[in-house]
């Protein structure tokens, strides 16, 4: 059986040995994580390209499932929740909002809504806490305190990192300063240049390379 999404981090959070969480995933036990988001970068996509991640290439399992539909923010708030879309509220790119009939843009975050509001379940990041599991979020600087950030990891440190390298080693260095840790990291330069220049182009196979390198 195929897994989806939502069923990340329920499944570390078994992993970390919180009872709490179902494991719908094949995860060995352990009492530290890192959640690696590469966007953009789908199962097909890395199989197409494998010659150019040859790390990531070697991780390759069995896929998982994304909900409908396979935007980022979607996607992103599936993940960070282990519930999917019709539930959690991240239904789309943009949605309307019932009150003033505008379009919220999820990613820009751009009226005057509550995050909290609109997305209403605790993330996983956050809740593992309650358990002795320090968590933090890592992301690009200008995300700190965004609406899409508060979806998905609100309750959670955040840590402003600019590059794949800045990231990495801010998630080293968090796991290497507690006992049990969960690490999320957000690597959002594969997606853009995908939607910028295509995933056939020059700039998105130079991204993957740099990317499974660093």
């Amino acid at each position: 059986m195929i897994g989806d999404l939502s069923a990340v981090m329920p499944a570390i959070g078994s992993a970390l040995g919180i009872s709490k969480y179902e494991s719908k995933i094949d995860l060995p036990a352990t009492e530290k994580a890192v959640v690696l988001v590469v966007d953009g970068l789908g199962y097909d996509l890395l199989l197409e390209h494998y010659e150019l991640a040859p790390y990531l290439s070697s991780l390759i399992a069995d896929p998982l499932l994304v909900g409908v539909p396979s935007t980022t923010a979607t996607s992103l708030t599936s993940l960070a929740t282990g519930v999917p879309p019709g539930q959690h509220g991240l239904v789309g790119y943009t949605m309307r909002v019932p009150e003033t009939g505008a379009r919220l843009n999820a990613l820009s975050w751009d009226q005057q809504v509550d995050p909290k509001s609109w997305q209403p379940y605790r993330p996983v990041l956050a809740e593992v806490n309650d358990f002795g599991v320090r968590s933090v979020g890592i992301n690009l600087s200008k995300f700190a305190g965004s609406g899409l950030t508060q979806c998905i990891s609100n309750g959670v440190e955040f840590v402003g990192a600019d590059t794949p390298w800045e990231r990495t080693e801010a998630a080293l260095a968090f796991l290497d300063s507690t006992d049990r840790g969960l690490a999320y990291t957000y690597e959002p330069w594969l997606d853009n240049a995908g939607h910028g220049a295509g995933t056939d182009s020059k700039k998105w196979r130079e991204t993957l390379t740099a990317i499974d390198s660093d």
